[in-house]
């Protein structure tokens, strides 16, 4: 399963594939990688999502409720570690009127557990996975998912850049959103919203002062090879395709 995993973030296989072989090892029903946001204004989003059951009785699509459920532990909880609905309520963590609310919620999809790993946390956001059971997570496969759960995020960390970015878009296309449709955010701004590593920033605003990927090699001491790896993460990250469209959003 590990394997599948690793392949998938670069780009030779399949997320989706990859929380299917998970699910498959844990007896799990259902599988949300998700993203939420520092920024209170700002949705989670769900950048892929695997449903066993394909929810029968409502045809919807499963819903995440990793966020409301452990918003005020996920900012806390270490990388890579694991957190069960049912813990949490023998643990009373989360207070009864939460857990009777949530039980309520998630009634409507046959769920009886929900377990969360968060993957990668940085200034801007936060990645996680977020599970869903029937019936409730064996013991052993809980074990199990807390021997492998350090590995999923390592490996989440080191993923091809943009591949969250790619599924994001790939999963607003099948919901039938465009771009136009979601706000217009400024790019380069302090709150870096698309989350640019320091060097694809100053990239972005060499862009802007309408310079060449060869005059910012030369500027930054870079290979051109380099400029044009960090470009290609640039426009996953950024929802452009090539150098025009990312100058007339960065100046737009």
């Amino acid at each position: 399963m590990i394997a599948v995993w690793v392949q998938a973030l670069h780009g030779q296989g399949s997320i989706e594939t990859a929380l299917s072989e998970l699910l498959r090892l844990i007896a799990g029903d259902a599988a949300l990688l998700m993203r939420s946001y520092k920024d209170a204004g700002r949705q989670p989003q769900q950048i892929e999502q695997l449903d066993l059951q394909a929810h029968k009785s409502t045809g919807q699509k499963r819903h995440s409720f990793g966020f409301d459920l452990f918003s005020d532990y996920l900012s806390v909880m270490h990388i890579g570690s694991v957190l069960s609905l049912d813990e949490a309520s023998r643990e009373g963590t989360i207070d009864r009127e939460s857990i009777k609310d949530i039980r309520r919620r998630i009634a409507i999809y046959d769920i009886h557990d929900i377990v969360v790993v968060p993957l990668a946390r940085n200034s801007g956001h936060m990645d996680y996975l977020e599970l869903h059971f029937r019936s409730g997570i064996l013991e052993s496969n809980k074990t199990l998912l807390q021997m492998i759960a350090s590995t999923l995020a390592k490996a989440w960390c080191a993923r091809l850049p943009g591949t969250a970015e790619k599924a994001i878009l790939k999963h607003r296309s099948r919901n039938g959103r465009s771009p136009d449709q979601d706000k217009v955010v400024s790019i380069l701004v302090p709150s870096n919203p698309f989350d640019l590593s320091r060097c694809e920033f100053r990239i972005c605003t060499l862009i802007r002062e309408g310079q060449l990927a060869k005059s910012i090699a030369q500027q930054l001491n870079i290979k051109d090879s380099t400029v044009r790896s960090h470009l290609r993460s640039i426009y996953m990250k950024t929802e452009t395709t090539c150098h025009a469209e990312l100058l007339y959003k960065l100046t737009g």
